[in-house]
């Protein structure tokens, strides 16, 4: 993980110091669109709460404290609230940020609270869906909305967000449900929804 971080950041930062001409544009554009290096920092949390060293012991007792807890909420909410850029590193610090914030709710008996409600449960469950049909309910609302000659992001937002769910929730339920039903025919290891 530490070798992809460092791999990445090193040609991005190589990147920068070439002379400008329009294949260098084209490549700093590519390579700070796919920032792998925030996935690798995502394993390095992941992997911080599977491993028992004497680091990670020490390293959970942090982040999993409540002063830490409540400093990077808030720190969190302000940047984004805020749309602040962090120059060279944005993706890097926020993917930090958004780290400590997950392993918490995923993995800390006292954080400050629980998202463990019907409904985000069950938003867990359409997540696939979610993830995969927003790109199509966007450019759907924004043409519906266009149609009938509404251009208001207050109204664009929220029916985005009903049009995904409504949308993963019809497919979960009358298609993937099938295939997750067949699943446990062949299926050593229960996994997902089928874990009861």
């Amino acid at each position: 993980m530490f070798g992809v971080i460092g791999v990445y950041l090193l040609i991005k930062f190589s990147l920068l110091l070439l002379p400008t001409s329009a294949t260098i544009i084209t490549m700093k554009g590519f390579w700070d669109s796919t920032p792998i290096d925030c996935m690798a920092i995502g394993g390095l949390f992941s992997l911080m709460i599977y491993e028992k060293t004497r680091f990670t012991v020490v390293l959970k007792r942090i982040l999993f404290d409540k002063i830490t807890q409540w400093f990077t909420l808030i720190l969190t909410a302000t940047l984004m609230l805020m749309a602040v850029k962090i120059p060279y590193l944005n993706y890097e610090v926020y993917a930090v940020l958004f780290g400590v914030v997950i392993v918490n709710f995923a993995a800390n008996e006292s954080r400050l609270f629980s998202m463990e409600t019907g409904w985000t449960n069950y938003l867990g469950k359409i997540s696939y869906g979610l993830y995969m049909y927003h790109p199509i309910t966007i450019v759907t609302a924004i043409h519906c909305l266009h149609y009938f000659g509404i251009v208001n992001d207050y109204l664009l937002y929220p029916f985005v967000v009903l049009l995904t769910v409504g949308i993963s929730a019809v497919s979960f339920e009358f298609f993937e449900n099938r295939f997750i039903r067949m699943k446990t025919s062949y299926s050593k290891i229960k996994s997902g929804s089928l874990i009861r």
